[in-house]
């Protein structure tokens, strides 16, 4: 019988799969019904893809990432696979804006084929330890191609952090749709160095295609709920301008684009008098940020924090150890608060 050459091409054959899909034909004909056939579909597909999100490479090699931070890493794993190895410079639960490089940090990029940025001046101390470590691999810029969200902030530098966000917000991870284009530049940089894999990264890619464009219909069934006054919130700072201009959610961030920025007591006053007058409740917490703004913020709007969510980093452990888990975590907290 005639197989698909996702199971004759060597890079990924595995036998189990070709013996159980045997068996499903046999199995199919002898229903001689829509469901035999249904059912031989889905269990090719399940087949198909994880076979490919963990094959190795039949040389042995597995090439060496090295992420900025989390939210970056995840997604290197999913478009990886088995092939990958994968470190995060800033930790899961650490906060980007403010990370510093340490020395030690240096050591994880010894051996590295790959540096993946988001570039925008957010993770800054990622290049200056590339540089200074004389790193020699090769780096993607995950944004690269994305459409940007123009700040309404100066282009500063935050003095101590090397820190310059330029004149764009560089939180485009908020809008999944966004982050296939991030997965399709780094699965380009893979294949530039692991031409072998190159159908395994591209296999990867539809799958996590098609997973974020499910996360973005599952936003948008969540949201098309919630009346359209009532889809507003306050953060501790402007990391979700790209989530509201997807869900027309208004943000209310008592910081801006960066969690080292300050605002003036006649902003936050501002700020509290809108969601005062909008009847605005829901106000969060991020898992990098300081609590103590927003928990004046609420005081003031006779409240508490809705809940924490998390902004420019996945979690360590708990609700947000990956991307998708992230994004359907941050949603369903969201809704919730704007439904009370």
């Amino acid at each position: 019988m005639h197989r698909p050459f996702w199971l004759r091409t060597g890079a990924v054959a595995i036998p189990q799969a070709s013996s159980a899909l045997s068996r499903l034909d046999s199995y199919a004909m002898l229903q001689g019904s829509t469901k035999g056939i249904t059912m031989r579909f889905l269990l090719t597909l399940i087949f198909l893809l994880i076979p490919l999100q963990f094959a190795h490479a039949q040389d042995g090699r597995v090439i060496k990432v090295t992420a900025s931070f989390s939210i970056l890493a995840d997604t290197v794993k999913k478009i990886g696979g088995g092939r990958v190895t994968v470190t995060s410079i800033a930790p899961p639960d650490g906060d980007a804006h403010a990370y510093e490089a340490k020395p030690k940090d240096s050591v994880i990029l010894t051996g590295s084929n790959l540096l993946v940025l988001q570039g925008l001046g957010f993770d800054d101390y990622a290049v200056k330890l590339a540089d200074a470590a004389n790193f020699s691999g090769a780096r993607v810029i995950a944004s690269k191609g994305i459409q940007l969200r123009k700040t309404e902030e100066p282009p500063e530098h935050h003095e101590g952090h090397g820190h310059d966000h330029g004149s764009y917000d560089p939180h485009t991870w908020h809008n999944p749709l966004n982050m296939i284009t991030a997965a399709r530049n780094i699965a380009d940089a893979l294949t530039q160095i692991d031409r072998a894999g190159a159908a395994v990264y591209e296999a990867n890619l539809a799958s996590f295609t098609h997973e974020m464009r499910a996360l973005d219909q599952f936003a948008h069934q969540q949201f098309d709920k919630i009346p359209p006054e009532k889809r507003m919130m306050i953060t501790t700072h402007d990391a979700f301008a790209y989530l509201g201009d997807a869900y027309q959610i208004k943000i209310l961030p008592a910081l801006g684009i960066s969690t080292v920025n300050d605002n003036s007591a006649q902003k936050m006053a501002e700020l509290i008098d809108r969601a005062r007058t909008a009847g605005t409740r829901a106000v969060f917490l991020e898992n990098v940020s300081n609590p103590t703004v927003l928990n004046m913020i609420a005081k003031e709007l006779g409240t508490l924090p809705s809940g924490q969510l998390y902004s420019d980093a996945l979690s360590a452990a708990g609700p947000a150890t990956t991307y998708s888990d992230m994004f359907r975590y941050n949603i369903m907290q969201i809704v919730a608060a704007m439904n009370k």
